[in-house]
């Protein structure tokens, strides 16, 4: 069976989204950007299967990741799928690996939930990339 979200779905999921991130920010006096909280030098990117990587697979995945007070990744969720189950576990496995830069409440390390999008694309390797 085939589920598809309606059109007033997508609507209230995007808005408690947008409330969610305003609550944040308001509650979190320094929340960095998903690029400042990122160091690449922390991890490899995520490898793409192989049977992905020989159906010349692509797609996008929206990664919800809880990032703990020590920066280390507490949970993940798969807010959006990239239509293709590897692709999505493949994502979630490999940033579920890295080390990030926590955000703060009042100048003190707090957990807080980050939204990643990553984009698979046809020609992307199977080889693992370096840290």
């Amino acid at each position: 069976m085939h589920w598809t979200r309606s059109p007033r779905g997508k609507l209230r999921t995007a808005l408690v989204l947008a409330l969610a991130t305003m609550a944040l920010r308001a509650f979190a006096t320094e929340v960095p950007s998903a690029n400042d909280r990122f160091d690449p030098r922390t991890c490899a990117m995520p490898v793409k299967p192989a049977a992905a990587q020989a159906e010349h697979r692509s797609g996008a995945v929206m990664l919800a990741i809880l990032i703990g007070a020590d920066g280390t990744v507490q949970k993940t969720r798969i807010v959006q799928s990239s239509g293709h189950a590897d692709l999505d576990e493949a994502t979630r496995a490999g940033f579920a690996r890295c080390t990030f830069k926590p955000g703060k409440v009042d100048g003190v390390p707090t957990a807080a939930w980050q939204m990643i999008k990553y984009i698979w694309s046809p020609e992307d390797s199977t080889e693992p990339a370096q840290p």
